[in-house]
């Protein structure tokens, strides 16, 4: 199974050597390289597995994919004196080619219903990009508790009495530092209720899988009975929590194609459109220097400093304001029709107005990527239903 939203598919091979036992995937990887994915099942009887790989070895060679970097699937082989003692090493032509690449061997209990445990291993070659985890987004789906909602309104009434009770402006006390404590706090606020509420099972999982770890290095786990029964038992309790989280976003899956499925919406369209792989900056070259960085959040800090800032400084110091207002004009030239206001090029020097922010938010797409504050539209649009029901009901409310 291929993710499509990191993964590329475009150029993607399958090919079956011998049905319902043995394929082998080939797709492209970083930089336009290929690897050889062959995924098994043996047979259940040992007595065929010389004849089962004898012919895998066939097949491949007639294939022509080149080398094979990876094999795995259900090899159905038993514990057995034989396979441990004595201890030998591996082929070393055959480990030898992504040694380096591979990193976070795992096995643990697969959340997909099975009777064997499920192997994982990181392969990250030595010339890629250090990718962190991605900027933290306000979940969605929180937007409709009530309680993280509530305090979001008492504080809002907190930061509109400081903003109208304020004194002279200065760097450390205006109104922009203000507002900015209070979206720290919404998602300061968002993160605990994150916590509270969707991470229990996997807080759970952790904490057992913890403990299985422990007695799993126990050095008495092979004499100790009760060491391998409570191993067991740990295996079972991990095991269902699995299959409870995998059911639970199942049906909240099958639930939603149910209702969006057959329909032209959002949901149709996301998951109907072809999915385009990502483009990754391998690196950046660091000004003044003959050295390159490598990690995406140092690249992104050093793109904001010396080329975000560095020309919105550039342009404000030697812009003119005939040459600023042909720029202007030109950039929006480049906006589509459809995505215009229909608003006089002149009236953008004026002030904000509220129906001007409000014409905006109104106009955005709820469904749209977070900002750097990290707080959707879909927010700011439900606090705005509460401000109006707060004046109604001649309510506190921020103006």
């Amino acid at each position: 199974m291929l993710n499509k939203e990191i993964t590329n598919t475009a150029n993607t091979l399958m090919k079956i050597l011998i049905p319902g036992q043995a394929a082998v995937l080939s797709t492209k990887w970083h930089n336009n390289e290929t690897i050889n994915i062959l995924n098994i099942y043996a047979p259940n009887n040992a007595n065929e597995h010389h004849n089962f790989w004898k012919k895998i070895e066939m097949e491949w060679l007639g294939t022509n994919l080149g080398p094979l970097d990876f094999m795995m699937g259900d090899f159905n082989l038993t514990e057995n004196p034989i396979d441990s003692a004595p201890a030998w090493l591996n082929n070393e032509n055959a480990i030898k080619r992504h040694t380096k690449s591979l990193v976070e061997w795992n096995s643990g209990i697969s959340q997909v219903p099975t009777d064997h445990h499920m192997v994982s291993v990181r392969f990250a070659l030595p010339n890629l990009p250090h990718i962190g985890k991605g900027r933290w987004s306000w979940p969605v789906g929180i937007i409709s508790d009530i309680n993280i909602i509530k305090k979001i309104l008492e504080s809002r009434i907190e930061t509109q009495w400081k903003i109208e009770e304020m004194g002279p402006h200065t760097e450390t006390t205006n109104p922009q530092i203000i507002w900015k404590t209070f979206k720290d706090n919404m998602t300061m606020l968002a993160k605990e209720t994150t916590k509270t509420h969707l991470a229990k099972i996997n807080q759970h999982i952790k904490m057992l899988t913890k403990d299985l770890r422990k007695i799993t290095n126990c050095r008495e786990i092979d004499t100790l009975e009760d060491a391998r029964i409570n191993r067991i038992i740990l295996e079972k309790e991990i095991e269902h929590l699995h299959k409870k989280q995998y059911k639970e976003s199942h049906l909240r899956a099958q639930a939603k194609w149910a209702t969006h499925g057959e329909t032209i919406s959002k949901y149709w369209s996301k998951i109907n459109s072809q999915k385009a792989p990502r483009d990754v900056i391998h690196r950046l070259h660091i000004p003044g220097t003959e050295r390159y960085m490598t990690k995406s959040e140092e690249m992104a800090e050093m793109a904001r400093k010396n080329y975000h800032e560095n020309i919105q400084l550039s342009d404000h110091l030697t812009c003119t304001k005939p040459t600023y207002q042909n720029t202007r004009d030109i950039a929006l030239q480049e906006i589509p029709d459809g995505q215009k206001f229909n608003v006089p090029t002149n009236e953008m020097g004026e002030l904000l107005l509220e129906e001007h922010i409000l014409n905006a938010l109104l106009s955005s797409k709820s469904s749209s990527a977070a900002g750097i504050d990290s707080i959707p539209y879909k927010l700011w649009k439900h606090l705005n239903e509460k401000h109006k029901d707060a004046i109604k009901k001649k309510h506190p409310a921020l103006i």
